[in-house]
C-alpha cells in the first residue's frame, strides 16, 4: 500500500514500516528546510496536517513567534472509532437559536476533527423534523432545532474531515421527558 505524501525530504524507513501497519497513521516531519507529511490513508495525512497546526499554534502561544522547532512524530489512533456524543436538544430558546450551522461547523472542524475524533453521535430527540411525526416544539419556539438541509450540510462537511455523523434518539427509560 503506497502512502500519500506532501512537502519536502523522505520518510524515515522505520516510520514507513508503521504507517504500513495502521489506517490513519501518519508521519510529520518539521526540519528548518521544511515539512513532511505522509499518511498511510487520507485521514492519515488529515491527521499530519491537524498536528503540524497543533505544533505551530502551541509554539505561537508559547513564544509568541511563527517559528517551529525541528520534529518528527510517527503516530497512529489507538480505538478504531473515537466517539463524541452531543445533544443537539434545547438550541432554541425562544425564537434565537443558541448555536448555528456555522458554530456547529467549526465545532467540527476544531473540536472533533482538531482532537482527532472520527465519530460524532448526535442526539436529535426533539431536534430533528420526520416527515411522519406531529412538530413538537417548547413554549415559544417555532421550528424544530435543525431542518432536514442544515442536517445534511452538517453530515457532508463532517465526512469532508473524516468525522462520521451518527444520529441517535434517545429510547425506553429516556422516552419520558
Amino acid at each position: 500500500r503506497g502512502l500519500l505524501q506532501q512537502g519536502h525530504g523522505q520518510v524515515p524507513e522505520a516510520a514507513g514500516a508503521q504507517l504500513g501497519k495502521f489506517a490513519e497513521s501518519y508521519c510529520l516531519r518539521v526540519s528548518e528546510t521544511g515539512a513532511l507529511l505522509a499518511g498511510a490513508d487520507e485521514p492519515g495525512l488529515y491527521y499530519a496536517a491537524v498536528t503540524l497546526l497543533q505544533l505551530y499554534r502551541a509554539q505561537l502561544i508559547r513564544k509568541h513567534e511563527p517559528a517551529m522547532a525541528a520534529a518528527e512524530i510517527v503516530d497512529w489512533p489507538d480505538r478504531p472509532l473515537r466517539i463524541v456524543v452531543h445533544w443537539l436538544g434545547g438550541r432554541y430558546r425562544g425564537k434565537e437559536p443558541l448555536y448555528d450551522l456555522a458554530f456547529l461547523k467549526r465545532w467540527i472542524k476544531d473540536h472533533l476533527a482538531g482532537q482527532k475524533y472520527n465519530c460524532w453521535s448526535l442526539m436529535l430527540n426533539e431536534a430533528f423534523p420526520f416527515d411522519r411525526q406531529a412538530c413538537v416544539t417548547f413554549k415559544g419556539e417555532t421550528r424544530s432545532s435543525l431542518t432536514r438541509a442544515e442536517y445534511e450540510e452538517i453530515v457532508r462537511f463532517a465526512r469532508e474531515h473524516f468525522v462520521e455523523v451518527i444520529p441517535a434518539f434517545q429510547s425506553g427509560g429516556h422516552s419520558a421527558h
